[in-house]
């Protein structure tokens, strides 16, 4: 009898354990049913970025990384350049190339460089993996000429913002590469690298570089639309539990990258600010964490190992914006 009642409960337990992940989503259908308005307004506002800011700064460079991974970028780059970077990360000269353009590109370049160099067999699974968890960072045009131009201390500020993105990203790169890196990566070249045929001709080197980019700049606009959507939903429960104008900032940037930025603007004081955008700046947000795993076939082995090393480099960015604030007048 006892057996019996055990197989009943089974399916629905298994139900229960299904439905679990899907409360919030039901929560939010009523919401988004009683705003509708407001959440039209927030996605006019994200067309409108995606179409005068995202793909007119985005898509050109998307097309651009394509076309020189998919021509051997690792292999046309002095091996001076690439090789101190190699030893140090234990990184191969094909994903040391990926990394550079991420960090020169802003993301998600250096994740679809690697991806591709991924699926062309130019790269390990291994090295993919652990460079994907510190590949992203912000372009300099977007912090410098975006953000600087905004925020308390200018252009100067900017800076800060993207040297403290890009060291910090090189740092937990080193730290990874000591603890994760295999130690021959860098010594050889791959296997699968000497096996990779003749560079096609730049006809189709460009028809799959446009080809690729279109479906990356498309995955990349569905993401920033979603998120402003879930970024307006989650302000108005703040605002209506009373929430301070910087703890509405922390969430937004915990969400979106963009919008964490816009609120860590219009704070005023700077000491409260550009940490704030700091951690903008080194956790880049949920949209496009989830761009990076939509991206590709390849992505990290564990969620959770991915985003915790994100929110570190988040934490460490803001850690770093706050002693730079206290050594250096830089914001006076």
């Amino acid at each position: 009898m006892t057996a019996r009642i055990d197989q009943a409960s089974a399916p629905k337990k298994g139900r229960a354990s299904r439905l679990l992940p899907l409360l919030p989503f039901l929560f939010a259908l009523p919401l988004m049913l009683l705003l509708g308005a407001r959440i039209a307004e927030a996605l006019r506002q994200a067309l409108r970025l995606c179409y005068f800011s995202v793909i007119p700064s985005l898509f050109p460079f998307l097309v651009l990384s394509e076309l020189l991974l998919r021509g051997g970028l690792g292999e046309l780059l002095p091996r001076a350049l690439l090789r101190p970077l190699e030893r140090s990360l234990r990184l191969s000269s094909h994903a040391v190339a990926s990394l550079l353009l991420g960090w020169l590109c802003g993301f998600p370049v250096g994740a679809r460089c690697l991806l591709g160099a991924r699926e062309a067999g130019r790269i390990t699974s291994e090295e993919c993996e652990r460079a994907l968890l510190f590949c992203g960072v912000p372009s300099p045009a977007f912090l410098i000429g975006a953000v600087g131009g905004r925020i308390t201390g200018g252009w100067r500020t900017g800076v800060l913002l993207y040297g403290l993105s890009l060291g910090v990203s090189l740092l937990l790169g080193l730290l990874l590469a000591r603890f994760q890196g295999s130690k021959e990566t860098w010594r050889a070249e791959d296997a699968c690298t000497a096996q990779t045929e003749e560079t096609p001709r730049i006809s189709l080197l460009l028809t799959e570089a446009v080809g690729g980019a279109l479906g990356g700049i498309l995955q990349v606009c569905a993401y920033v639309l979603f998120f402003s959507a879930v970024s307006s939903l989650a302000r108005m429960l703040l605002e209506g539990l009373g929430a301070s104008d910087a703890l509405c900032a922390i969430a937004a940037a915990l969400l979106e990258i963009s919008g964490g930025m816009q609120e860590a603007v219009a704070l005023a004081e700077a000491r409260i600010s550009i940490p704030l955008a700091a951690f903008c700046a080194g956790w880049s947000g949920l949209s496009v964490h989830f761009q990076v795993l939509a991206l590709g076939k390849e992505q990290p082995a564990s969620v959770g190992h991915y985003l915790g090393v994100k929110l570190l480099q988040g934490l460490l960015c803001a850690l770093f914006a706050c002693l730079s604030l206290f050594l250096f007048p830089l914001f006076g």
